[in-house]
């Protein structure tokens, strides 16, 4: 107890202490803060006041001044002192009268204003007076000691203004060592200036200033002081230093210099600081401008912050007498709250050796009294506890034993001696009986501790006695015997019968009917737990006597069923002639139906064979093995065949509709996994749904058997319909597919699959007609999702040959929700059986590799190249995974080394993406092994490691190594490089004058097998490609002899030289107009960059890669595009001429600008190409939004080609938008449409078109039409 009293003790102190020691904290920081913004504020209020003095100084002498050069006097004593001026080299000068009467003006004023020097110039710079110096009389600003100085500068100022100006301080040239500083006045002659007066005044104002100590204490000080030489010279004399004017200077860069080279600097402003005594000090300054030197206000630390010590003073005393309170206050206080709590730990260290009837004594305060309470209640939860417990342990032994009875297979009498046997053992009874319920009486199953007493009847009527009031009421009857009275039950030991005091009768109920009924004796007391346990009992009793008695009846079925088998065979004769007359009947529904099926037959080859034909020529040609074809023909040749895979798609669900309703589809009844057919279809789909930004869910109930038979790849066709439509339709929320059994129905269970979404929904008066072939929700030109409504109605005659169905619920703006109903066949017991072995025999082979991987071990498609990943982070796995779904790659994932190795062994992996740092052995250790297995030994592997400084690696065999992290580019760069190392072997040229940067891209593409060349001009690079061949062109854009741009050019027009792929790879920063110029050659433009050596190693493998794979690459784009866009109709451009054609002869557009606006990329490209060859120059726009901001971008468009079926906004509204603009009301737009329909020309030139155009578009038709819009 001596911690917790301690443990008080500290706590009353935190509690007390800490908060007043914070709240003394905060006052002295805010008073601090106080002290110190007022001793500055009042600092800088002197300063603004030194200052302000200063400006009122220079103004008066400027309004004095001015008064001055107004005298006549003066004015009229100009002529005479020019005159005197001029005879001052004759022998014997005498004054003049003038001069006499300007020094006695000069000595009137000098007495009241207090300057220093006057003179009066002529407008020739010539002095005419001077009081102190009479030698400078007669002497011009522009030559000897004054020329260049100050003076000289204020008078050429003051001859061009009409105001009094003023010089800042500068040495005197007459009295060299003294600064002054001078105002002057011009004197008017009419508009002309007839003189200038000077007047000069030296430091004494300003050591009035200095000596002015008011409100600076006894420390203060204030320093005047002028940039002079390289450092501040002091202007007036200072409190603490003798003779300081002009003899004390300040260095600028020590540590006192900051406020004196604020203040030169021209600014002002207020903080501590150290004097040139190296004292602390506050100091406030402001640059004087006006004079050209700075002030400073200055007072000791000490002094101005003497109030704030003497606070902290008292503060720090206040906290000294609160801690040595709160400490005795706290030792008085734990003491009282100790004492019950000691009590309290007696009572319960006696309660935990098992004293329960302990009981804790109460405390007087309320918390520690409540403690008690708490305790009491405890304990005697606790006794009712360990009670509880000792009668569940007896119920338990007592069922456990019951349970071995009921579970051998024995007759109903065997079953029921055991049963009451045990009965009587557990409940300690000494006698008991077994009655079996029949129709209409009770029958004697068997009896204990009775012997063979001539009173126990072998059976008794359902209404006689105690029994039968049981039976009637079904509940229990208990009886006790008081006193002498007895119970009439003999209970015989040996020779001796003795009565029962105590009988129950227990009826057995099995959901509501009596089965049996037990009777139960005792020489005492009844068991005081026997009702329980009869009970718990009841049910598995009943079960376990309906069992026997049913083994009984199947025996005798058994034997009835041998007499049934004649009468079967006699049956089974009248079945085959059944039989034969049903086959008769199917070879005339055959002969019915022979014209449908040939023309099912020619239909398929008709439209099959020469499409199939098309699709392998157009391969054959993407492919361009030969080389003969040029990049933009492979590129139409990929239109060509990607547009016939889209027909031969939709001609299949066509020819499948025409199966299903021709009774021609076959089912393959096979048995499929559920969870495979899960595992394919969330690999499917999962990533479809991301694109569209929604969610894909998998439900299915632990009930849904783990194998079914029925046609799998039917089944698949209509989930694959479902969910890709949900998915279309659903541009947000989740897309979920659910799976469960139904009841039986007619004898047969069922599987439900529903596929729910929350997308567009569908109408309720378009609910039915959906799954009518041909039938669209949204027929309309503005539809979104596109589609030939074929999928649903194929999905539902689908269902319907596997016997089910499918039926749809929908919300409008809410979603869908479609139900695909199948009958479920589960397969026979032994083939599950084996199914189960089989998939545990491959979980084992799987060595312990988690199941929760979702990869593709599951759904290995053989015609994909397949990855091994061993990597044990599950987030930066499950990436790789999906970056190699975007390779077009398959890929399974180990966990740790172990299970790494033995997946490569299992699979037929092509190679191996491997983490260094793995649980259990290393990723060293796994590259040994896999290297030292002939299975595995030429298996390409890639090494990811976050360690740098691994250099063994390539050693061991490894193809590379990347350091994480790493970016997409990089990985895809890897994975390409495993599945086709053969690309690696590259030979590029670097056009690049820097030699540096061609080594250090030679340093990087090292490990990845390219040789590299440099060029370091453009005339070696054009000699190079025309000697050599390289794969790539790596092309710096500035060159020592030309530009990257010119190089090109040269290089495309020079027939003696083959322009390999090109990479710009350039520091500057291109506008749209040099990209633009450089898309005719290449659209890989990197900007170089210096962030890291990893960065640049990222980017230079993407230069690799994508010159490896330049074809594959616009192959990779076209099928991306068909994805986006499943639905998207066949390239309209079907009457196009061929390259030879658009080329012969002019077209007469040549150089128009023209914008074609069209959502299909084929046909987009196939239109666009053709036009280009007539020399057009076309802009591209996907849709009618991007075409409206091109146009407000691009002001050389002169021609619009609108498709008019495009989603988002069709052409009929962006054609509106384009005539709302007064800018482009004249535009001139042609309309295109697919439809042709009546009463579309209307609606288009009604919109705002020119012209109209049916697809497929005639290009010879374009053209005139395009001629004769832009010559109008």
């Amino acid at each position: 107890m001596n911690r917790l009293k301690v443990a008080l003790i500290l706590a009353f102190f935190l509690i007390a202490v800490l908060p007043l020691g914070a709240m003394v904290y905060i006052s002295n920081a805010v008073y601090t803060s106080i002290i110190h913004k007022e001793v500055g504020n009042s600092l800088s209020a002197i300063a603004d006041h030194k200052l302000t003095r200063w400006q009122d100084f220079e103004q008066q002498q400027r309004q004095r001044i001015r008064i001055i050069s107004r005298s006549a006097v003066l004015k009229r004593s100009i002529a005479d002192l020019r005159q005197e001026t001029d005879r001052k080299d004759s022998v014997e000068p005498m004054p003049s009268t003038s001069s006499r009467i300007v020094g006695n003006i000069v000595r009137e004023i000098k007495s009241a204003d207090g300057f220093h020097g006057f003179y009066l110039i002529d407008v020739n710079g010539v002095i005419l007076y001077q009081d102190q110096h009479r030698d400078a009389v007669g002497q011009s600003l522009y030559e000897g000691r004054y020329h260049g100085g100050g003076l000289q500068h204020l008078f050429d100022r003051a001859l061009n203004s009409f105001e009094p100006v003023m010089s800042p301080f500068v040495e005197d040239v007459d009295e060299p060592g003294r600064f002054s500083f001078y105002i002057a006045a011009p004197i008017m002659s009419g508009p002309n200036v007839a003189a200038i007066i000077v007047k000069q005044f030296d430091n004494r104002e300003l050591i009035n200033i200095a000596r002015d100590y008011t409100g600076i204490g006894e420390s203060g000080e204030i320093v005047f002081a002028k940039l002079h030489e390289g450092s501040a010279l002091l202007m007036a004399p200072l409190r603490h230093v003798e003779g300081a004017s002009y003899k004390k200077r300040i260095e600028l860069n020590g540590q006192w210099a900051k406020p004196v080279r604020e203040a030169l600097a021209g600014r002002s402003g207020v903080e501590p600081s150290f004097d040139y005594r190296q004292r602390p000090v506050l100091a406030a300054w402001h640059p004087i401008e006006s004079a050209g030197i700075g002030m400073v206000v200055k007072i000791d630390a000490e002094e101005a912050y003497s109030q704030l010590h003497a606070h902290r003073r008292d503060i720090l005393l206040l906290l000294a007498v609160a801690i040595v309170f709160v400490g005795l206050a706290g030792f008085f206080l734990s003491q009282a709250i100790i004492q019950p709590i000691n009590r309290m730990v007696i009572a319960a260290r006696k309660i935990t050796l098992g004293d329960l009837a302990q009981t804790v004594p109460n405390s007087r305060w309320y918390e520690l009294a409540q403690l008690g309470r708490a305790l009491n209640a405890m304990l005697a939860h606790l006794r009712e506890t360990i009670s509880s417990v000792e009668a569940d342990l007896w119920y338990k032994d007592s069922m456990t034993k019951l349970s071995e009875v009921l579970s051998a297979d024995q007759s109903s009498q065997l079953l029921a001696k055991h049963v009451i046997r045990v009965l009587a053992e557990q409940l300690n009874a000494q006698a008991g009986t077994l009655y079996g319920c029949m129709a209409d009486h009770l029958e004697l199953l068997s009896h204990y501790g009775m012997g063979e007493a001539p009173e126990l009847a072998p059976t008794l009527s359902a209404q006689q006695g105690l029994i039968g009031q049981a039976l009637q009421d079904k509940k229990v009857i208990a009886i006790n015997a008081d006193g002498e009275d007895s119970v009439r039950i003999m209970i015989r030991s040996g020779s001796q019968k003795t009565a029962a005091n105590s009988l129950m009768i227990i009826p057995l109920l099995y959901h509501g009917q009596i089965i049996a009924v037990v009777e139960l004796a005792w020489l005492g007391g009844a068991h005081t737990r026997a009702t329980e346990l009869m009970e718990y009992s009841s049910e598995s009793i009943c079960l376990a006597l309906i069992a026997a008695e049913q083994r009984l009846q199947v025996q005798n079925m058994l034997e009835q069923s041998q007499a049934d088998a004649e009468e079967l065979r006699r049956q089974q004769e009248e079945l085959r002639v059944a039989k034969e007359e049903t086959e008769r009947q199917a070879r005339e529904l055959e002969a019915a139906s022979q014209y449908k099926s040939e023309f099912l037959a020619n239909m398929s080859h008709e439209l099959r064979t020469p499409l199939n034909s098309l699709l392998i020529l157009a391969r054959s040609l993407v492919d361009n093995e030969e080389g003969h074809l040029a990049d933009d023909e492979v590129e139409s040749a990929t239109v060509i065949y990607e547009s016939g895979k889209h027909l031969l798609g939709l001609i299949n669900d066509i020819l499948d509709i025409s199966k299903v309703e021709s009774g021609k589809m076959q089912l393959n009844i096979e048995t499929i996994s559920i969870e495979d057919m899960l595992l394919s279809i969330q690999s499917r789909f999962e990533h479809m749904a991301k694109e569209k930004g929604c969610d894909f869910i998998l439900a299915a109930d632990p009930d849904v058997p783990s194998h079914v038979q029925t046609d799998g790849a039917k089944l698949n066709q209509i989930l694959i319909n479902l969910i890709g439509n949900a998915i279309k339709f659903t541009d947000s929320g989740s897309v979920a597919l659910g799976l469960r059994c139904s009841d039986k129905k007619n004898g047969q269970a069922h599987l439900h699959f529903s596929v729910e979404d929350t997308g567009i929904g569908i109408p309720e008066d378009k609910l039915q007609n959906i799954f009518q072939a041909f039938q669209q929700v949204d027929g309309s030109i503005s539809r979104v999702y596109g589609g030939t409504g074929l999928g649903l109605s194929i999905a539902r005659k689908l269902a319907q040959v596997l016997d089910g169905d499918i039926s749809v619920s929908s919300v409008m703006n809410q979603g869908s929700c479609f139900t695909l109903d199948i009958p479920m066949n589960e397969p026979p017991a032994s083939e599950n059986n084996m199914i189960t072995q089989e998939h545990d025999s491959q979980k084992d082979n799987m060595n312990h590799i988690k199941d929760g991987h979702k990869d593709d071990r599951y759904v290995l498609d053989p015609s994909k190249p397949l990855l091994l990943i061993v990597e044990d982070d599950d987030s930066f796995s499950t990436m790789l995974l999906d970056v190699c779904h975007q390779q077009h790659c398959q890929a399974i994932i180990a966990e740790d080394g172990e299970a790494g190795i033995a997946l490569a062994e299992q699979f037929p992996v092509q190679g191996v993406i491997l983490d260094y740092m793995l649980p259990g052995i290393d990723g060293c250790d796994v590259l040994a092994a896999l290297k030292s297995n002939a299975a595995t030994q030429d298996l390409p592997v890639h090494v990811f490691t976050a360690m740098d400084g691994l250099s063994d690696l390539q050693i061991m065999g490894a193809v590379g190594k990347s350091l994480k992290p790493l970016s997409v580019s990089s990985i895809k760069n890897v994975i390409d490089r495993l599945v086709n190392p053969q690309r690696n072997a590259l030979t590029m040229l670097v056009v690049e004058d820097d030699h540096a940067t061609f080594l250090a891209l030679t340093r990087l593409l090292k490990m990845e097998g390219v040789c590299l060349r440099q060029a370091r001009s453009g005339r070696e690079a054009v000699n190079l490609l025309r000697s050599e061949s390289f794969d790539g062109v790596i092309l710096d854009l500035g060159l020592p002899d030309t530009n990257g741009f010119d190089l090109l050019l040269q290089l495309e027009g020079d027939e003696s030289t083959v322009l390999p792929p090109v990479i710009v790879y350039t520091a500057q920063d291109l506008s749209i107009e040099e990209q633009d110029k450089l898309g005719r050659f290449t659209q890989q433009i990197v900007i170089k960059s210096d962030d890291s050596a990893q960065r640049m190693l990222d980017e230079v493998q993407t230069f690799a890669s994508l010159v490896c794979r330049s074809n594959e690459i616009e192959q990779e784009q076209k099928r991306s595009q068909a994805e986006a866009c499943p639905e998207s109709p066949v390239s309209s451009f079907d009457s196009m001429p061929s390259d030879n054609e658009g080329s012969n002869g002019a077209s007469g557009l040549e150089g128009r600008v023209v914008l074609l606006v069209d959502d299909d990329m084929r046909n987009t490209f196939a239109l666009a190409k053709v036009l280009r060859k007539k020399g057009v120059v076309v802009h591209l726009a996907p849709g009618g939004e991007e075409a409206l901001r091109l146009l407000e971008e691009e002001d050389d468009i002169e021609l619009v080609l609108m498709d008019i079926m495009m989603p988002q906004m069709d052409g009929y509204e962006a054609t509106r938008r384009i005539r709302v603009s007064k800018e482009l009301e004249d535009l001139p737009i042609i309309a295109l449409t697919a439809n042709a329909m009546k009463g579309d020309r209307e609606k288009c030139l009604q919109a705002g078109a020119n012209d109209y155009l049916s697809k497929p578009v005639d290009i010879d038709r374009l053209q005139d039409r395009m001629k004769r819009c832009l010559s109008c």
